[in-house]
C-alpha cells in the first residue's frame, strides 16, 4: 500500500500476495487479524489519526497523511544524482571550449 499511496488495494489482492499458498478465505482471515494488529500498533502511538481506511473490500493509507519511504528517498537520490551529472557534463563540455 505504501508504494501505490493514492491508490486503493483490494482484500483479495492482498491476501493473495501476503499468503499465496493459502485458501483464500483462511488468507483474508489473516490479512483482517494483520491490519487490525497494525491499526492498534497506530493507536499506541497516535489514537487520533487512522492510518489504514478500509473501502468497501479495499484497503488504502490515509491520503491526509505525508509518508516518505526509503523507495521515495532512493529515487529523489537518483535524480539528484542524474541532474549534478547533467550539470558535471556541461561543466566539462565548457571546459573543452577554452
Amino acid at each position: 500500500m505504501l508504494m501505490n499511496k493514492r491508490k486503493q488495494i483490494s482484500r483479495d489482492l492482498l491476501a493473495k500476495l501476503f499468503w499465496k499458498d493459502t485458501p483464500i478465505e483462511y488468507a483474508k482471515n489473516n490479512l483482517n487479524v494483520t491490519v487490525h494488529t497494525l491499526r492498534k500498533w497506530f493507536q499506541e502511538v497516535d489514537k487520533e489519526t487512522n492510518y489504514i481506511i478500509s473501502k468497501g473490500n479495499h484497503y488504502e493509507i490515509n491520503q491526509n497523511l505525508s509518508i516518505e519511504t526509503d523507495l521515495d528517498c532512493f529515487k529523489l537520490a537518483c535524480n539528484e544524482a542524474q541532474e549534478m551529472q547533467q550539470v558535471d557534463n556541461k561543466i566539462a563540455s565548457a571546459k573543452c571550449l577554452f
